[in-house]
């Protein structure tokens, strides 16, 4: 719940809202302003001059013309207006046949976990059955055929540092996005594990107000643990992400990482547009993750410690397996 507070608040309301025009927002619009630009010539040629005061306006048109000349976005771009139909609309047929469109392009961009609606068409059951298998063995763990009890990162991840304190004990950590259960757990463990910890973000409540694509108000070499998860697949410029944290690692130091992701799917889905139909994603990643990470300059292994534990004792944490990446600082 933190998480989509967080994506609701920030990227709805505060890249694109009125009611938050502050100096760190305004600033974080024009970056992925400009980065849009410099990423694509059929921004640049349109000659638009950035500034914080219309940042919020550019991006907005920018994001509508993408999907005209980047074919990656079109299918966010579907997916978003179809979702709008389906909340605007008063007729129950239409607002299905939206929610059923959805389905079918999330099960093209091979996400078939977001397609189950389509099992009640014979057309398609099979073929979504199939492609669920597919998408859990490749994840190493029943993460779309059992029905989780209200399934929360955030427990996820407590049990699993519950029970493997030693990744903890004298670490300085730092904390990007922090879920609500994990901060408050490395927050009661502070004096008993020896640990420094911080959270970073672009709230004024967190311990470093920040822009994770440029982290120049953090010191460099400083952490032995970041902590990162579901973050990255919002971020343009994930590579510039994943370089900063690098930066603030000492050498030997860990990123600790999470991502949507697809690991029967060969290649990351870049949208670069949100989409609103995950969550405001700009991208949906695929097997390559690793080798995304290893060109930022992580040695990357998969901990597969939630990917192996009894599915019992995940229901009774309303936890869920999850793949999550270690990433070393060489």
């Amino acid at each position: 719940m933190f998480f989509l507070k967080i994506i609701k608040s920030f990227i709805r309301c505060r890249i694109f809202g009125k009611r938050d025009n502050r100096p760190f927002i305004r600033s974080v619009r024009k970056k992925i302003c400009i980065n849009l630009i410099n990423r694509f010539p059929e921004l640049k040629i349109l000659g638009f001059e950035v500034s914080e005061d219309n940042s919020r306006e550019l991006l907005k048109f920018y994001y509508h013309y993408l999907p005209s000349f980047y074919p990656p976005s079109k299918g966010a771009h579907l997916r978003n207006s179809l979702l709008q139909l389906s909340k605007n609309t008063k007729d129950s047929k239409l607002k299905k046949k939206a929610e059923i469109e959805i389905a079918k392009s999330n099960l093209e961009e091979g996400i078939p976990e977001l397609a189950k609606i389509l099992s009640e068409d014979e057309n398609f059951k099979e073929i979504v059955q199939d492609e669920i298998a597919k998408s859990d063995e490749a994840y190493g763990a029943p993460y779309s055929t059992v029905e989780w009890n209200e399934p929360s990162r955030g427990k996820s991840l407590v049990l699993y540092f519950s029970s493997n304190l030693q990744d903890l004990r004298d670490k300085k950590i730092l904390h990007f996005a922090p879920e609500i259960e994990l901060e408050a757990f490395f927050r009661e463990n502070v004096n008993s594990l020896n640990i420094d910890y911080q959270t970073a973000d672009a709230f004024a409540d967190s311990d470093i107000q920040t822009d994770i694509t440029c982290l120049d108000n953090i010191n460099d070499n400083e952490y032995d643990l970041c902590i990162c998860h579901r973050v990255l697949e919002h971020i343009t410029d994930d590579l510039s992400a994943m370089q900063q944290i690098s930066r603030k690692l000492k050498i030997g130091g860990m990123l600790q990482m999470s991502v949507p992701q697809s690991v029967h799917v060969e290649k990351t889905r870049e949208w670069v547009i949100e989409d609103l139909t995950h969550y405001y994603h700009v991208r949906h990643y695929g097997q390559d993750l690793s080798e995304r990470l290893e060109d930022a300059g992580f040695i990357v292994s998969v901990e597969e410690w939630l990917l192996k534990q009894d599915r019992k004792l995940l229901l009774d944490y309303n936890a869920i397996p999850m793949r999550i990446y270690n990433c070393k600082k060489e």
